[in-house]
């Protein structure tokens, strides 16, 4: 078993300010470092020379029946092992980690014979990656499916939406980005299932579409890219655009890139699919959107620099980021 002294140190001080942090400023509003009720989708990544730990707390009830069920990265199942937590515990998930592997867990309450049942009292959960050798700890959220402090029904399934957004310095020998895009499959779905008591999951997205701006907000190029489970991209694989633009004199080193999952009309110029190829390829849900939702990581790549910037990406409706919002947009 793989075993890292920063572990406990990091689990000192990212635990518990997580959980304060989450607790003071996201009662109510289904976000994912709220408590959640029902069940949680966790990412994690436990693969080569990366070790994850996966840190579950129960501050409203007995949890001893939590289970998570662990998918890979391509949402094939793999095992299930026990993650139960007292009331005011913290259980932490090493061991029961597959090795070797980054995926998805579902994590909800364990009932023989039926599989996975909604948990009984609401829970927090997160995940850590850590890899010793290039110094980096990243902190992951979870997708709630549901939060304990409302029943409103848009406040299910957060954080995933069908629109996002990130920035990125010019890719070369000071920086790296990359983003990691989450799109739970039909397998992982069956496990909290809303036949089962879980609430229904909005349709999710199999590609999302994406447009690079400089930083004088033109439209650069356009790109597809597939979303399948845990989809990992560098932007060097996603654009050239990203390493070999010349910017203008003085002007900042920077691009603004949004992501959809369906597209409407341009606007400003932007360079996208127009509305009726969209809905030919079936690209429009506008009762239910696809969705998904991701993270963004900057690592410095200078020798005598060493640091890591991991952030979920900014998210919102598609609508809402063209232009063009409606009533009922996730």
């Amino acid at each position: 078993m793989r075993k890292f002294s920063v572990g406990l140190l990091v689990l000192g001080l990212l635990m518990f300010a997580g959980q304060a942090s989450a607790d003071r400023r996201n009662n109510g509003t289904g976000d994912p470092k709220g408590l959640i009720a029902s069940g949680a989708i966790q990412p994690f990544w436990n693969d080569g020379s990366n070790v994850a730990l996966i840190v579950i707390t129960s501050p409203g009830g007995d949890n001893t029946r939590l289970e998570a069920v662990f998918f890979d990265a391509d949402c094939n199942r793999l095992i299930s092992k026990p993650a139960g937590v007292t009331e005011n515990g913290v259980r932490i998930l090493d061991t029961e980690i597959p090795a070797n592997e980054k995926g998805l867990a579902a994590i909800a309450q364990r009932t023989v014979g039926t599989g996975l049942q909604p948990a009984e009292n609401p829970f927090h959960v997160f995940s850590l990656w850590i890899n010793a050798a290039g110094d980096i700890i990243r902190v992951s959220d979870p997708i709630s499916l549901e939060a304990a402090e409302t029943k409103h029904p848009t406040q299910t399934w957060n954080p995933l939406r069908s629109g996002a957004s990130f920035g990125a310095p010019i890719q070369g020998t000071t920086f790296s980005t990359e983003i990691f895009l989450i799109c739970p499959s039909s397998d992982i779905l069956d496990e909290v299932s809303w036949t089962k008591g879980f609430p229904k999951p909005p349709a999710i997205a199999t590609q999302v579409h994406g447009v690079i701006y400089d930083w004088d907000e033109n439209p650069l190029q356009d790109f597809h890219l597939a979303c399948g489970c845990i989809a990992m991209y560098d932007l060097d694989a996603i654009s050239p655009t990203y390493r070999d633009h010349v910017f203008e004199a003085n002007a900042p080193q920077e691009f603004y890139t949004e992501i959809v999952t369906y597209v409407h009309n341009p606007r400003r110029g932007r360079i996208v699919t127009d509305l009726e190829e969209a809905e030919s390829l079936g690209l429009i849900a506008k009762i239910s959107p696809p969705s998904f939702y991701g993270f963004r990581a900057i690592t410095v790549t200078d020798p005598l620099l060493n640091a890591d910037d991991w952030t979920r990406l900014n998210n919102g409706s598609a609508a809402a980021y063209q232009g063009q919002p409606f009533v009922g947009a996730r």
